[in-house]
């Protein structure tokens, strides 16, 4: 998940509103032609990020120029933002192109408007509709672009809550339920009918046949090997945090340019340097890593090997209790008490792994993270000791039944972590 901030006000209303007119496109920015790249923000907003999720997009569109246009880069937005704290609204999603055109004019040009599901007094979604955090949805937006901005390029970032790898339903409490997105519904409840899951998400950009060269994820605890092992074959480059993203997220005033930067690397890196000069100048606990996933091949051939040999040493407590974690644990709300995700190189390192199996984890580790970068404290105030980049899942740190759904992940098909 987003941690939400107090500071920022609820302009969802009068934002939502002006980003539903709609407008033809320009012959310079129009569908017809063969686009040089094309970047997609897939932002799930009908939850109390709602505000801050429309800032962003708000940002984005200040710092479009014309230039962009002219050098055939376009952006297309797709936004599902509730009505302030009232859930049980129905908003319809809306999918847009937003460039200027010659004069100068911020252009937002409504390319598509989906249906909302309806919800009832339970919060039990209708069969029929939309909603950002329903993979359907996800796999008709993709479709549409495809279609409609044929591309040499696309990138994609995916803003809203997020839970990491986790399952769905897996909390019982009913605040987040699994892993991207979170679609509340009531009016000022917190209950959340839809989330993606990781496996569905690999699955809808599968199905829609879209591959990226990079995937930003804006969302708390995306930035596990899990996630982006599962994202492998979809995307070249993977952006994402292993801790909590405070609200105001990645830093929106300047993340055009570097989307669209000739070198890949260069600019996403750029984000990543923003994004943790942003928050240490305002004092708050960030994380955040790049990594290539084209290159993780090697890092599960170290880890399967690693697995096996120190099976019994991961799965005693004395790891539990030494790895680094990255997750609070001084809370005692019973949904949030939890430890998922733990520091993948640390784990190891805990578990006695000699040198030279530390030099070959270094090795594999710097292959595929190409930048890392934390705070030296976590959100609950306790010290980062250990950051590799990626986090994983320690089995002796969860419920049993965790494992069972764990096994169906790629990685641990090549790892073999839990057998």
């Amino acid at each position: 998940m987003k941690t939400e901030k107090l500071t920022r006000a609820l302009y969802a209303v009068l934002i939502l509103l002006s980003f539903c007119s709609c407008r033809k496109a320009s012959d310079d920015c129009g569908k017809d032609k063969i686009s040089n790249r094309v970047f997609i923000i897939y932002s799930c907003g009908h939850n109390n990020l709602s505000s801050m999720l429309l800032d962003d997009i708000r940002e984005v569109g200040e710092n479009i120029t014309h230039e962009m246009c002219r050098e055939s880069d376009r952006i297309i937005v797709f936004n599902h933002a509730s009505v302030g704290r009232n859930y049980s609204a129905p908003v319809n999603p809306v999918l847009m192109q937003m460039y200027r055109n010659k004069k100068g004019v911020l252009v937002k040009d409504t390319l598509k408007v989906f249906q909302s599901k309806t919800y009832a007094s339970d919060g039990t979604p209708s069969e029929e509709g939309y909603t950002g955090s329903d993979p359907k949805t996800l796999v008709e937006v993709l479709q549409y672009v495809k279609k409609n901005f044929p591309s040499k390029q696309y990138s994609l970032l995916m803003s809203s809550h997020g839970t990491g790898w986790l399952p769905y339903n897996y909390y019982s409490t009913g605040v987040i339920t699994k892993t991207f997105g979170a679609d509340y519904s009531g009016s000022g409840s917190m209950g959340v009918p839809y989330e993606i899951d990781v496996k569905d998400l690999a699955q809808a950009f599968r199905t829609a046949d879209m591959k990226f060269e990079y995937i930003l994820m804006d969302a708390c605890f995306m930035g596990g090997v899990e996630t982006a092992y599962e994202l492998g074959d979809v995307c070249r480059y993977f952006l994402a945090s292993q801790t909590e993203i405070w609200g105001d997220g990645l830093v929106y005033t300047s993340i055009l340019n570097n989307i669209f930067a000739r070198d890949p690397e260069k600019g996403l890196t750029a984000i990543c340097g923003e994004y943790m000069e942003y928050y240490r100048k305002m004092g708050s606990p960030a994380t955040i890593s790049l990594v290539d996933c084209s290159a993780m091949d090697l890092l599960a051939r170290v880890c399967r090997e690693l697995f096996e040999k120190y099976r019994s040493e991961m799965n005693s407590t004395y790891v539990k209790e030494t790895a680094q974690v990255f997750r609070p644990t001084t809370t005692t709300s019973g949904w949030y008490n939890k430890t998922f995700f733990y520091d993948l190189e640390d784990v190891l390192l805990a578990s006695g792994i000699d040198g030279d199996e530390q030099a070959a984890l270094s090795s594999a580790l710097g292959a595929c993270v190409l930048f890392k970068d934390a705070t030296d404290k976590l959100f609950d105030g306790s010290a980062l000791k250990h950051h590799c980049g990626l986090t994983m899942f320690l089995p002796v740190a969860a419920k049993a039944e965790l494992s069972g759904y764990y096994r169906g992940f790629m990685w641990n098909k090549d790892t073999a972590l839990v057998k």
